[in-house]
């Protein structure tokens, strides 16, 4: 009898530490990890960023076109970067940089134009255990 005792105190204990292991709440994860839509854009700029908010310096951002590199710059110093007067169309945003996570996403281009009065924010993370990379549309600094 108070080996059957002691099995259920064991049986208890570990699943008592395996609901500890567990998310807080799995509808967060979900949350935080959705589907990017942006609305279209008129210009490609903007700031590759960590998870902390700090510049990521020479991140590589690429412009896809059908499956294959359009153009690509490579973020500065401040983590900013820029494309020239792009056509109108649909497109693939990539960033990339080592130690992250890399962050693809469609966007779409319409009326373009060389002046970005809305810039791209993009956070890029480690990627574990559940750190999911993001995009905002900002005003440029």
């Amino acid at each position: 009898m108070l080996l059957v005792g002691r099995m259920h105190t064991a049986f208890a204990t570990v699943i008592a530490g395996l609901v500890l292991l567990l998310p807080a709440s799995s509808s967060r994860t979900t949350e935080i990890c959705k589907e990017v839509r942006l609305k279209p854009l008129h210009c490609v700029c903007g700031t590759v960023l960590d998870a902390v908010g700090a510049p990521v310096t020479r991140a590589t951002v690429t412009i896809l076109k059908d499956g294959t590199g359009h153009a690509e710059v490579n973020t500065g110093e401040d983590g900013k970067f820029s494309f020239g007067e792009m056509k109108a169309g649909s497109y693939e945003f990539c960033a990339k940089a080592n130690g992250f996570r890399s962050f693809q996403f469609p966007i779409v281009v319409v009326k373009p134009d060389s002046k970005c009065r809305r810039a791209l924010e993009i956070r890029l993370t480690l990627g574990y255990p559940q750190n999911c990379t993001g995009v905002r549309i900002v005003k440029p600094s």
